[in-house]
């Protein structure tokens, strides 16, 4: 610690060091009144120094508390921040997971329907297979005549927009090389399956042993085959298909998807169902005449 530092600014002991100042004498009156004066002057000096440092210590000390609760608004800002940030994430992602799970939802759906119109086309592929009247009784049909074209035209209408909604050319050539296939059973069945009177249905059944019509069978060719009645047969078919096909499309027209949604029909499954044809065909001998659409068979 510095002389200066240890040095005594009370009265008494400015009093005492004036006095050993001189001599150790006694102080006059005047000269301790003139002590006192600097002792006061000193003292108000120091005061006033104290109230400054004191009101600038308040003050720092307020603008640090300012600075303080500034920080922590910033510091709530910023968290709100946040909290609102991650709300608008929460939601976008359980947005986008419940579109998702729609999304999943109506492509088993999908799957499903696909699924459910190609069993019943296959299921009447199988019975021509096996056996391919001249003149069908609808009776023997493993679903109604109806509900097979209206599959016919549905697997049809799918396979079309499956086309378009790819740039896969192989896949493309599968879908062009299948349909020709499915317009073939669209006429056979609408020419040449229909409902029998049971006063036709032995002569039906004897029919079916033949590959051409007998003179005796053209009274019933005349009876049952008819192009206009299987053309407006096939025609409403068609109709009901696009009617539905269009309705269920437009379910929501704002995805971004909307009227190429059927992405489910990959080029293996085309693969697939265009060699399950196939094969029925070549068993059966059958071919198509793509021309005129008309069955041939093997002599």
């Amino acid at each position: 610690m510095s002389k200066k530092s240890e040095e005594d600014w009370t009265l008494s002991g400015k009093l005492a060091k004036t006095r050993a100042a001189k001599g150790g004498r006694e102080l006059t009156a005047a000269e301790i009144e003139n002590v006192k004066a600097q002792h006061d002057e000193i003292a108000t000096a120091q005061k006033a120094l104290d109230d400054y440092l004191a009101k600038a210590e308040a003050k720092r000390r307020e603008q640090e508390i300012e600075e303080i609760k500034a920080e922590i608004e910033k510091v709530k800002a910023q968290h709100d921040e946040i909290v609102a940030a991650q709300k608008t994430l929460d939601d976008y992602l359980a947005k986008a997971e419940a579109e998702k799970r729609e999304q999943e939802i109506e492509e088993i759906k999908e799957k499903a329907e696909v699924e459910c119109y190609q069993n019943i086309v296959f299921a009447f592929s199988d019975l021509l297979a096996a056996h391919a009247p001249l003149i069908g009784d609808c009776s023997m049909l493993p679903y109604p005549k109806k509900t097979i074209l209206y599959a016919i035209e549905w697997v049809m209408a799918h396979y079309a927009t499956m086309r378009e909604a790819t740039i896969n050319g192989t896949l493309r050539e599968k879908y062009d090389e299948i349909m020709p296939t499915l317009s073939y059973l669209l006429t056979v069945l609408a020419r040449d399956w229909h409902e029998i009177d049971p006063d036709d249905k032995d002569a039906i059944a004897e029919l079916g042993r033949f590959d051409s019509f007998p003179d005796w069978a053209l009274p019933l060719k005349l009876k049952y085959i008819n192009d206009e009645k299987a053309s407006h047969e096939a025609f409403d078919a068609t109709f009901k298909v696009l009617k539905d096909r269009v309705g269920a499309m437009r379910v929501n027209p704002s995805d971004p998807d909307f009227g190429s949604r059927n992405k489910l029909f990959t080029k293996a499954r085309a693969d697939a169902a265009r060699a399950r044809l196939k094969e029925i065909w070549s068993r059966s001998n059958v071919g198509i005449d793509t021309a005129a659409g008309r069955k041939k068979t093997s002599k």
